[in-house]
């Protein structure tokens, strides 16, 4: 039995949520209904977070979507977000998602963490990721601690840092939900079960004793590398880099910052579109992380990175920086994937209006949607991307050893198997 049995994304341009809710009654049933086992359901709902005039206009749509979802919980066990919906068209708010993902193994678990973090990440501070003194603490359900060790997690936050417990699992993709205090009330919404919580964690623990069954990795469209130097990280405090290959971080910055073409000012902020990322393969270039660099401190020395970044001691490290023109997001991993695939985007920085799917060019190529209608075409409402759960949030994602990444454009997954989804 496969670890992920079906994937999908439905994404919308109406603004009612009866259509997402027509879309779920039309699918769910069929996958819930004949399994021998109680599967684990991955939900993310993709509203505006900003729109409050959908959640007054469409109240008794939003109650019954969430009150259908709740009905799920007599056949499976439900993990879900309300988060931001992947750009369509030009405009968040003129989109509604759907992502869904049934697990129909006893192999996933369904578990919630729930721990006290005010969400604040401040410069200097030591994180989930990073060396851990007796930090607050952490009530699991569903699953004990002791299991999650060699796990693979995926899980959906609603604090900009994570819980202790999941950062040990074999690997990890996390969500940074968006918040939600104009569409719910609440900081956050998270589904577990029937309940729903406004902070912690929910995810879904995946057994890890099929070599191969899971490939996690990560995409940086729009990022250049600045040159072929290589430097290891020698020391590091919380998002702070201290020690760049036995010197002062800045000092490398700087050259590096040159050889891209940026003025040589003596501080250089996230605007400029600097990041540190991490190189695992130096002859493939294989980068596995990447870090926005905010600030430079030249009397110090040191590099900050984004809010919830951690890059530790020995990690190999080069400087990237995006290029002048906003990306086109051609991502081989959005066409259809011959394996189901659970993916977490970023939106964009370089052009925060800009639509996130080229689904013209997709549907160009052998194998890609090409039975979907074009959603950039005024006559086209919605698509399905089958095979694919697609979720976003300004807030980023992290996975293993990774920290918070909130690269624009970036992209982290996790396919499953070798059949590909029904």
């Amino acid at each position: 039995m496969p670890l992920l049995s079906h994937a999908s994304t439905y994404i919308t341009r109406s603004r009612n949520p009866a259509l997402v809710l027509n879309y779920l009654s039309g699918t769910v049933p069929a996958l819930l209904g004949g399994s021998a086992v109680r599967p684990t359901v991955l939900l993310a709902l993709g509203i505006c977070p900003d729109d409050a005039d959908l959640a007054r206009d469409h109240s008794s749509a939003l109650s019954d979507l969430v009150k259908y979802v709740h009905s799920w919980t007599a056949h499976a066990d439900v993990v879900g977000c309300i988060t931001a919906p992947p750009r369509v068209g030009g405009n968040a708010s003129d989109a509604l998602s759907c992502a869904l993902a049934v697990f129909p193994s006893t192999a996933a678990r369904a578990f919630r963490v729930d721990y006290d973090e005010d969400g604040r990440v401040r410069v200097g501070r030591w994180h989930a990721f990073g060396p851990q003194s007796t930090g607050p603490q952490e009530t699991i359900e569903g699953i004990r601690s002791e299991e999650l060790v060699n796990k693979n997690l995926i899980t959906l936050s609603a604090s900009l840092t994570l819980p202790n417990a999941i950062t040990r699992g074999r690997s990890l993709l996390n969500l940074h939900t968006s918040a939600t205090p104009f569409l719910t009330g609440l900081p956050h919404t998270l589904f577990f079960g029937k309940r729903i919580h406004e902070r912690g964690c929910v995810g879904i623990a995946l057994d890890a004793d099929r070599p191969g069954e899971v490939d996690v990795k990560s995409d940086f469209a729009g990022m250049r590398r600045v040159d072929g130097e290589l430097y290891t990280v020698t020391e590091a405090d919380g998002n702070l880099i201290t020690g760049l290959s036995g010197e002062k971080p800045t000092h490398h910055f700087l050259q590096a910052a040159r050889k891209a073409g940026a003025a040589p000012a003596a501080s250089l902020v996230e605007d400029q579109g600097f990041a540190l990322g991490v190189v695992t393969d130096a002859s493939e270039g294989t980068v596995t992380q990447m870090h926005s660099i905010i600030s430079s401190d030249p009397s110090r020395g040191t590099l900050a990175l984004e809010e919830g970044a951690y890059i530790p001691p020995g990690r190999h490290v080069a400087f990237f920086v995006r290029e002048p023109s906003p990306s086109e997001l051609g991502h081989d991993w959005l066409k259809r994937p011959a394996r189901p695939t659970i993916s977490f985007l970023n939106p964009s920085y370089v052009n925060p209006n800009a639509a996130y799917m080229d689904f013209s060019a997709m549907q160009k190529a052998e194998g890609d949607f090409s039975s979907t209608p074009h959603l950039e075409d005024s006559s086209a409402t919605d698509i399905t991307l089958p095979n694919t759960f697609l979720a976003s949030s300004e807030e980023g994602f992290s996975m293993t050893e990774g920290g918070r990444c909130r690269i624009g454009d970036a992209v982290g997954s996790m396919s499953f198997g070798e059949a590909a989804a029904k």
